[in-house]
Order: structure tokens, then C-alpha cells, then sequence
């Protein structure tokens, strides 16, 4: 076992660390009380020094704005209704307190009503993106090329349709 004058100072370092984490979350406590009891979130975090800012809307497993994908915020900001307020989240160096501005639940009904549609777009996509594929594939095997001041001149930027 080291002596103390040996690891003195880390020790110290790490205190002033475990401080200021403790008083960093509770002053981050403190203003979700306050943003719950009516105060806004820009009022309070202009006040703490801190900035909000707003994500786009993101699903479980997304990327939940800067943050990245962070699966503990995403679950329970999902959890939650639109106007509350999450219990502030550690992540890394920073703590984080969210508010939910808006809040979209999965409709059944909307689902099976658009369901044919969306099936149909999707499939169109997935066969333009095969038939570019197997045209793209077929050109380099045919060793097809195309005359650039031909396709100027016919006001093409690049081959369109099958060759060969």
C-alpha cells in the first residue's frame, strides 16, 4: 500500500471532483424543481449559465440531438408526456436535464390506414435503387462508356436508361 504523501494529491483531486459532481447535481435537482413548478427551462438554465437546446424528434435506439445515441435519455424522455420534465441524466463530464416539447405516440389506426402506401413507396424505392444496381453492373461488364460532348450536346448529364 502506497504511503499518503505518495497519493496525496490524487486523493485530493479526486474529492474536489466528487464535490463538485455532488453540488453540480444538486443544483441540477434544484432546477428540474423549478422547471416543474412552472418556471421555463431557458429562465432557469440562463440562470445556472447553461444553455438548451432543442433535438429533432428521435425514436428508442436514436441519436437524441449532440447528445449521440444514448439509450438511458431516449428511454426516458419516451417514457414521459409532452411539458414534463426528465430526472437529470449524468453523461460523461456534463449532466443533463430535458424537458419534452413534443411528444407523438404510435397511432394503430394511422398505421394500417397508410400501411398499403407506405408498403408500395417502399418497394418502388428498393426496386429503383436493384434495376440502378444491375444497370451500373452491366455497364462495367459490357465495358459500355458514353461520349461526353455527345451527351452535351443532347443535353444529357449522364446515361439514363439500359445499354447494351
Amino acid at each position: 500500500m502506497p504511503e499518503l504523501a505518495e497519493v496525496e494529491s490524487e486523493v485530493r483531486a479526486r474529492l474536489r471532483d466528487l464535490y463538485a459532481e455532488e453540488g453540480a447535481r444538486a443544483s441540477v435537482a434544484a432546477a428540474r424543481d423549478r422547471v416543474a413548478a412552472g418556471e421555463s427551462l431557458d429562465d432557469v438554465a440562463s440562470d445556472l449559465g447553461a444553455t438548451v437546446q432543442e433535438t429533432e424528434p428521435f425514436a428508442t435506439g436514436g441519436r437524441v440531438g449532440e447528445l449521440g445515441a444514448n439509450a438511458e435519455i431516449a428511454s426516458a424522455a419516451l417514457a414521459l408526456e409532452q411539458g414534463d420534465v426528465g430526472e437529470p441524466i449524468v453523461t460523461g463530464q456534463n449532466i443533463v436535464l430535458f424537458q419534452v416539447s413534443e411528444r407523438n405516440h404510435f397511432d394503430p389506426a394511422d398505421f394500417a390506414a397508410n400501411q398499403d402506401a407506405t408498403r408500395s413507396q417502399l418497394e418502388s424505392t428498393k426496386l429503383n435503387q436493384l434495376l440502378a444496381s444491375l444497370m451500373s453492373e452491366r455497364r462495367q461488364e459490357l465495358d459500355v462508356s458514353y461520349d461526353p460532348n455527345l451527351m452535351a450536346n443532347l443535353g444529357l448529364d449522364q446515361p439514363v436508361g439500359p445499354v447494351g
